[in-house]
């Protein structure tokens, strides 16, 4: 039975080590030489991990090299964040800004305001106002729109800052059981562009005031505006699945090729 030899151990321990950690063994003889059974560590760092390296000098001219990577810990996500925005000016010193937001939390959040501050493109504020979302509540996981009408000075809009201020949901008044199976963009009787969505109510009684929020995007994917819509009869019945049209903007109506909605109502 051969007998293994001290560098075939140390490279055996190693690999053990290594396959226990689930990191990398890497062996290699271009090394700078060191002092017999002597220890160096060397530590690199990069902008997104920091990296250790051990190197052991063995027996022989051969070096055993084990790096160890420890990556930074990721960014914890906000807990309301906006995840589409767009503007554009609607009239002369008036401009249209929309934004899409998602709440992070495992909590409800109720009637959230939204400042927007707007700036040109030296950093200098022209404009600011706030709006309520378009749905009254954003539930866990959910996402919701707000459209701000903002005068705004004279100068291009280089950039739309955005504060978000919700409150906590703490009735049950919002009917939780309204699902959209569907958004499309379509022609509608009169043969114009519309955003067509269908909805299904599958709770077991009637909803009220039912509103339907949805966003429109371009080919792009570049958000193009928020409107809202409602069934024609002005509510939903236990069960139902109905599909409530929403006239697209004359302004954006060629561009829109995709649409994102949300719906909700009120118990009755």
């Amino acid at each position: 039975m051969n007998e293994a030899t001290p560098n075939k151990r140390l490279y055996l321990l190693l690999a053990g080590l290594a396959g226990a950690l689930g990191i990398g063994l890497v062996v290699g003889a271009g090394l700078q030489a060191l002092p017999a059974r002597q220890t160096q560590v060397a530590a690199e760092n990069t902008a997104t991990a920091e990296t250790r390296r051990f190197a052991w000098k063995t027996e022989t001219p051969q070096v055993i090299e084990l790096q160890i990577t420890r990556m930074p810990s990721p960014t914890p996500r906000p807990a309301i964040e906006i995840v589409k925005s767009g503007w554009r000016v609607s009239s002369e010193g008036r401009a249209r800004v929309f934004a899409v937001l998602r709440n992070n939390q495992p909590q409800a959040i109720d009637f959230t305001l939204v400042r927007a501050t707007v700036l040109n493109s030296q950093g200098e504020v022209i404009g600011s106002g706030e709006s309520y979302t378009l749905l009254d509540v954003t539930p866990p996981g959910s996402m919701n729109g707000a459209v701000i009408e903002i005068a705004v000075e004279r100068g291009s809009i280089g950039e739309v800052v955005f504060e978000i201020l919700p409150e906590e949901y703490r009735g049950e008044y919002i009917q939780d059981q309204i699902m959209v199976t569907g958004a499309t963009v379509r022609l509608n009787a009169q043969g114009i562009p519309a955003a067509a969505v269908q909805v299904l109510n599958k709770a077991g009684e009637a909803v009220e005031k039912p509103l339907v929020a949805a966003a429109l995007f371009d080919g792009s994917s570049h958000l193009v505006d928020i409107v809202t819509g409602s069934p024609e009869k002005g509510y939903w019945s236990p069960g139902e699945a109905s599909e409530v049209w929403i006239g697209l903007p004359e302004e954006v109506a060629a561009d829109v090729v995709r649409v994102e909605a949300w719906a909700q109502g009120y118990r009755p």
